[in-house]
């Protein structure tokens, strides 16, 4: 267990420049999540061994036959192997269309994006976004994490799952524990949980003698329920949101900067030997938002003053186009492979997914 700093809580934020930054993710060492995913998920390959054995049954049918055993030679039968060819055709195409399906099917049953779930509070539950209008639909569906992950995978999988909850705040450690269970009963191929261990570190301290003690109990409370996990989690570190104090946030909700960056330490640490854990640089992304800088994810750049476009009033959560640039955190995560990158195009799947949901 790491050693903890005091923690500052009901201090002001100190300016940009005296900001501890939090450590860079993920670990090297570790093996990216891109090589589960691969570069060809869910391609269908052709053994070709498989065709050269088929060419050569089709070329024997039209060759002159010989009985190996000294028969009698016969004359090719044009008349009877017009009808005959086309069948033996027809079953070498089916027989290499099945040895396709059936590496096709393995590829679908061991890819990470086969059966995707989204857990997490209020960013992953889209607090306050709804779609924008368009022609004959004025719009305002809610949308959250699971619309825009749904619009980012473009290959075969089953619906994204939802577990998240706006209420996550009021008592982290009974929900957090209630949408685990149902995740783990979902059984997921890959879990995002971008927003998860937020009020895990965040929140009141209950007028608790040891504000920095309490808080890292929470934390490891946290940790623990994703310990349950048997699968890949793609998992957000902590934000520093000082700066909404006195909007959604009070001061005694809001770790020190000193409390954060140890935090971020630990779950770091914590990862580093969990093959399945894949961290995701959150706290870089939101500083950087904060400040009102120029912010890049996986080769989408907002120039500097961006910030009231990715982020709502309360600075504290993100607007539709700020969760999108958000989400690409995960396509960091895993290389690009399997999905759609494109702002632009996320944008419209994601409030697509949003309208198709709300008028099912």
């Amino acid at each position: 267990m790491p050693t903890w700093t005091q923690d500052q809580s009901s201090q002001v934020a100190p300016t940009p420049q005296t900001a501890v930054p939090a450590p860079a993710t993920p670990h090297p060492s570790k093996q990216p999540l891109s090589a589960l995913a691969g570069s060809d998920t869910i391609i269908a390959r052709i053994d070709p061994n498989f065709i050269s054995i088929s060419l050569v049954l089709l070329s024997i049918i039209h060759l002159r036959s010989q009985d190996a055993i000294g028969f009698k030679k016969f004359r090719y039968d044009f008349s009877v192997m017009s009808r005959i060819t086309p069948l033996f055709i027809c079953v070498a195409l089916l027989l290499v269309t099945l040895t396709g399906c059936m590496e096709y099917s393995e590829r679908y049953r061991t890819s990470p994006l086969r059966r995707v779930a989204v857990i997490g509070a209020s960013v992953t539950a889209g607090f306050k976004l709804t779609t924008p209008p368009i022609k004959d639909d004025l719009g305002a569906y809610p949308i959250n994490m699971k619309h825009i992950v749904e619009g980012m995978i473009s290959v075969p999988h089953e619906e994204v799952a939802y577990f998240g909850k706006l209420a996550f705040f009021a008592r982290p450690d009974a929900n957090g524990a209630v949408l685990i269970d149902e995740l783990i009963a979902h059984e997921p191929s890959l879990v995002v949980a971008i927003d998860f261990l937020f009020w895990y570190a965040y929140g009141g301290t209950r007028n608790a003698t040891d504000s920095v003690q309490y808080r890292n109990e929470k934390f490891e409370r946290g940790l623990a329920l994703l310990e349950k996990i048997d699968a890949p989690i793609i998992l957000g570190n902590l934000p520093d949101m000082h700066k909404a104090v006195g909007m959604m946030l009070s001061a005694r909700q809001v770790p020190s900067v000193e409390t954060i960056h140890a935090l971020n330490i630990r779950v770091r640490e914590w990862a580093k030997d969990k093959p399945n854990v894949f961290l995701v640089d959150l706290h870089r992304v939101v500083t950087n938002l904060m400040n009102d800088a120029q912010i890049q994810v996986f080769g989408h750049t907002w120039p500097a003053g961006s910030q009231s476009t990715l982020l709502q009033a309360d600075l504290l959560h993100p607007t539709f186009e700020g969760t999108v640039g958000i989400s690409l955190l995960i396509a960091e995560a895993l290389g690009g492979a399997g999905l759609e990158t494109n702002l632009g195009v996320l944008l419209d799947n994601a409030a697509a997914e949003a309208r198709k949901q709300a008028n099912r």
